[in-house]
């Protein structure tokens, strides 16, 4: 589906009264339009969690890179041993018509052709 990452690396995220956040960030054009957006929490993140950030995160990563917020599909990952994980956690987010989170699979992300 998607071909190599746009981006691949370290973002700085901007919070008002907050320290910035720092996530890795992966992006993936499906086409012209439409656009995958892969973060992941980092360890040492000095700022919100991807989870408690993630509308402004969104936000910023749909103004930094020009995106219709409505074609982008987002997954957050949460690698092993970050806030003490057992296991990695992968999760869908969708912003419209509101926000709400979906399990899915590393091996989900991947037959999309992603990660």
């Amino acid at each position: 589906m998607a071909s190599a990452p746009i981006r691949h690396g370290l973002i700085r995220v901007p919070f008002i009264g907050q320290q910035h956040g720092i996530y890795w960030l992966r992006l993936y054009a499906i086409d012209t339009s439409s656009f995958v957006v892969i973060v992941t929490e980092v360890p040492g993140n000095p700022g919100p969690s991807i989870t408690n950030g993630i509308s402004l995160i969104f936000k910023f990563i749909c103004r930094e890179y020009q995106l219709d917020p409505a074609h982008v599909i987002f997954f957050e990952v949460w690698p092993l041993g970050v806030f003490q994980n057992q296991k990695a956690q992968y999760r869908r987010v969708a912003f419209f018509p509101s926000l709400a989170w979906e399990d899915v699979t590393l091996k989900q992300i991947e037959n999309m052709g992603l990660y």
